[in-house]
């Protein structure tokens, strides 16, 4: 879907509307505590900073979140030791949806697989996205970087590497960088290759949206952006600690 009157970019401020819209979508998040990130990658999408993201449909109870690669992702949503409560259907529906949400900015949106809203600022972005939904193939990953406006080099080490990549546990525990250092790297949506040079600037790039939301929450009076990127930034930190 293409919405007829998109934002102008960089969104300096936002409206009363605007800003209950994302508030009630950022507090879906955070209680479904699934899919945190998600917020910060479309507030960057929002403010100009980032060209496209991917939006899950579901709030509430959702599925799993990613921005990128979610057929690569998504057998970790659920471990299989997990127990799972069956929660009912009107518990769990909140009150507004994710293109409500997108509509509130004028964003340009499209459904690729069903799963939920691959999001851009302009709507000739979204031609970039592939036409069928092949992720066994080199090509498929490339356009889907693209779209995204991930490096060359992040798109080729994924297509050539294979999982399981390195995670940001496994390089705290070789002993080259702590927790709190490589814990910014959460909110860096591409998978890169775990090379010193790439981490470091992958590490300085998450401090940066780190500090970027804090800059949001105070720009658009929401401090709810803030609390989210710390619950993100800290979770981050205690994943690398436990592992």
């Amino acid at each position: 879907m293409a919405v007829g009157h998109p934002s102008t970019f960089p969104v300096e401020t936002i409206t009363a509307d605007q800003r209950q819209a994302l508030r009630q979508y950022i507090t879906e998040r955070q209680e479904s505590e699934m899919g945190l990130r998600e917020p910060v990658w479309l507030a960057l999408v929002i403010n100009g900073e980032k060209p496209a993201c991917y939006a899950n449909q579901g709030l509430g109870s959702s599925p799993l979140i990613t921005d990128g690669w979610t057929d690569e992702l998504a057998g970790q949503a659920v471990p299989p030791e997990m127990e799972i409560d069956v929660v009912p259907l009107e518990e769990t529906t909140p009150d507004i949806t994710v293109a409500d949400v997108l509509d509130a900015f004028g964003l340009s949106y499209r459904g690729l697989g069903g799963a939920g809203w691959y999001v851009a600022r302009t709507a000739w972005r979204l031609e970039l996205l592939p036409t069928v939904r092949n992720g066994a193939t080199a090509a498929y990953h490339r356009r889907l970087g693209a779209f995204f406006g991930y490096a060359r080099a992040d798109i080729n080490y994924f297509i050539t590497s294979e999982p399981p990549r390195p995670q940001p546990a496994a390089l705290v525990a070789d002993g080259h960088y702590t927790p709190e250092e490589i814990a910014y790297t959460t909110f860096v949506p591409e998978i890169f290759e775990p090379e010193p040079e790439r981490v470091a600037r992958a590490t300085r790039t998450g401090r940066t949206i780190r500090d970027r939301m804090a800059q949001l929450a105070r720009q658009w009076e929401l401090p709810a952006l803030e609390d989210l990127a710390a619950t993100v930034y800290e979770e981050a930190v205690s994943d690398c600690r436990d592992d």
